[in-house]
């Protein structure tokens, strides 16, 4: 008999991970709204969408429902979403089966999910480069 998935991880909680076709999700790009990010126009990174075409995509955005126009506006994420469509295109000239974007939905203001926005892409440390050559390497010897 399978176990919940609870028990077996030794969680404390569940939450909902929902999955979205990527252009069903809606990047803001006007200026003047609470969750524009000028990162929303970098350009597309080829490595990137391979990365996801491969892999997926492995770490959920977040989504709010805007009240003012009914669309699932991406807060946190808004690159994985751009690649994946990218990674899709690839996918279906292939024959093969688009993938889906897993998120979470947070519930708020705009003005809250603007402070989710900045908290969740400021507060990241990168990798220095000598960790990231460390990684590299042990990838290469797997």
């Amino acid at each position: 008999m399978a176990k919940d998935s609870k028990v077996v991880y030794g969680a404390s909680g569940k939450t909902n991970v929902l999955t979205f076709e990527p252009e069903n999700l809606h990047l803001v790009t006007d200026m003047t709204h609470p969750l524009y990010d000028e990162r929303v126009h970098l350009p597309i990174d080829e490595g990137m969408v391979l990365n996801i075409k491969e892999l997926g995509v492995l770490e959920p955005i977040i989504v709010w429902k805007d009240p003012e126009t009914g669309l699932t506006c991406v807060v946190v994420g808004r690159q994985r979403v751009k690649h994946t469509l990218e990674a899709n295109k690839l996918l279906l000239k292939e024959g093969k089966d688009p993938l889906l974007v897993p998120g979470v939905v947070k519930r708020g203001s705009a003005n809250q999910m603007a402070k989710y926005m900045v908290s969740e892409n400021e507060i990241r440390r990168p990798d220095t480069p000598l960790g990231r050559a460390k990684k590299m390497s042990d990838a290469l010897d797997r």
